[in-house]
């Protein structure tokens, strides 16, 4: 994803830096015809609209030309015709020199922290005499907020705003880690809406995925702030529960559970009762499994619990460190 980012970024860049090479030609022209009241050239009406900020200095370091993105940047109501060493303050001073000794590419941080900026300087040489420069302004603290944004995209579902399936096999490999590496409890269980695929039948997917959503914040609010959340699959949510046995676990899941089962949820097309079923699996310390074993661990006892009878549904469990459906057998016998 980053590479991709970074890729679009540098073809951005590319496109700008030949965008400024003709409105650096043009601008120069222009700015000797304007007391003619010639009409502006097409390359400064297409600087006009570019996301980064473009400034135009003459030989003399004059601003002759700045788009609005560069008016933005600076803050100042007329940039027209003020040398840059006025606009650049004191903390743009290696800007100025790097930008003498021919660089085109600089990062500075204003003191204030708010934004950082990086600098592409493109000269205008007419037989060796500078005739002005080009100044493409690309505020980084922008892209980084895309990417970051982006990067949300990747990991979090669209629907719930909980961590997707490849954001809690992450999490879930940080956990398997940690509670390996410190001999500390981890519990994960998995909560599944009973009959999903009947109920959107019935209601429409409309009403699925509001019930989706209200059973997501529900849980928000009824877990730990060490606890992870995210959405599993279609109707089903996983719970990362660190610093927690087995038992513990259990009755984590069944708590949760008995507060959602039951409980009423307005959709467009009514209110919806359901019903949950639970599988919860438990590290042990004898086993050294890898994060997927464990969840497929939970998923099997989840698959064991949703496969009983409608009035029998509740909460099956696995140790893991041994086989998961002969564990499933015998806590079912037991129970009998």
């Amino acid at each position: 994803m980053g590479d991709g980012i970074v890729s679009a970024f540098e073809s951005g860049l590319l496109l700008m830096m030949l965008l400024c090479a003709l409105v650096l030609a043009a601008g120069l022209v222009w700015a000797q015809r304007q007391q003619r009241g010639a009409d502006r050239p097409a390359g400064q009406i297409l600087a006009q609209n570019a996301s980064e900020g473009l400034l135009l200095l003459d030989g003399r370091g004059r601003v002759i030309y700045h788009n609005p993105a560069a008016q933005a940047i600076f803050g100042a109501e007329s940039l027209h015709e003020r040398p840059l060493v006025d606009l650049l303050a004191v903390w743009w001073q290696p800007a100025l020199q790097l930008l003498e000794e021919g660089q085109i590419d600089f990062e500075c941080t204003p003191r204030e922290g708010s934004f950082r900026l990086r600098i592409l300087a493109l000269p205008a040489r007419n037989r060796g005499t500078l005739e002005g420069r080009a100044l493409i302004l690309t505020d980084l603290s922008r892209q980084r907020g895309l990417e970051r944004r982006l990067e949300a995209l990747e990991t979090t579902d669209v629907l719930t705003g909980l961590a997707n399936r490849p954001r809690l096999l992450e999490m879930a490999s940080r956990e398997v880690y940690r509670a390996r590496r410190y001999h500390r409890a981890l519990s994960v269980v998995m909560i599944q809406v009973d009959d999903f695929s009947a109920l959107c039948d019935r209601f429409g997917y409309a009403a699925g995925e509001q019930v989706m959503q209200c059973l997501a914040q529900r849980c928000r609010e009824n877990i730990r702030l060490a606890d992870s959340l995210g959405r599993w699959g279609e109707d089903t949510f996983t719970l990362l529960l660190p610093e927690t046995g087995l038992e513990q676990g259990c009755l984590a899941a069944e708590r949760i559970r008995r507060i959602l089962s039951g409980l009423p949820i307005s959709t467009q097309r009514g209110e919806v009762c359901i019903t949950l079923s639970a599988g919860v699996a438990g590290l042990s310390d004898a086993a050294p499994v890898a994060a997927d074993q464990l969840l497929d661990q939970a998923a099997a006892a989840l698959f064991a619990a949703s496969c009983r009878q409608a009035a029998e549904r509740s909460l099956a469990v696995v140790t893991v460190g041994a086989p998961a459906w002969p564990a499933m057998r015998q806590r079912r016998e037991d129970r009998a």
